[in-house]
């Protein structure tokens, strides 16, 4: 006999609790406010690194939750990155393989909060400011 991996009711549970949430007064605009926040200081590190590190999506287009980029347009610079950030308790930071333009990915979802994506800019920056060589 087939078992289930989840049991339907938690399904239905959460849709329950989810439909209340979008309708509790504050909790989705906090939620929102929180995902711009999050994501736009992250996208203007990014985009004043000098081209640093890249980002070409399209302002509009943008993602809140999931900020992709290169370092330097290179693959091998990114997967450095990738694997140093792992180093240093940053972990999933490395991008979809089939993207063969953006090597990293950074998903910043709600259990994120500002003080880590403010953690992961002082990482960014001091990876930035190595020499090459060191890379």
């Amino acid at each position: 006999q087939k078992g289930y991996l989840i049991n339907p009711s938690f399904v239905v549970t959460n849709i329950d609790f989810f439909a209340i949430i979008k309708h509790a007064p504050g909790i989705p605009k906090f939620f929102d406010k929180d995902g711009i926040e999050k994501s736009k200081l992250l996208y203007d590190y990014i985009d004043n690194s000098q081209g640093f590190y890249n980002n070409q999506i399209v302002e509009k287009y943008r993602s809140r939750t999931n900020i992709v980029f290169s370092v330097c347009d290179s693959p091998i610079l990114s997967d450095n990155f990738a694997k140093t950030a792992e180093n240093y308790g940053i972990i999933g930071v490395k991008g979809h393989v089939q993207d063969t333009t953006r090597k990293c990915r950074i998903s910043i979802y709600n259990s994120i909060n500002i003080e880590e994506i403010k953690t992961l800019i002082l990482f960014m920056e001091d990876f930035k400011n190595k020499p090459i060589a060191n890379l």
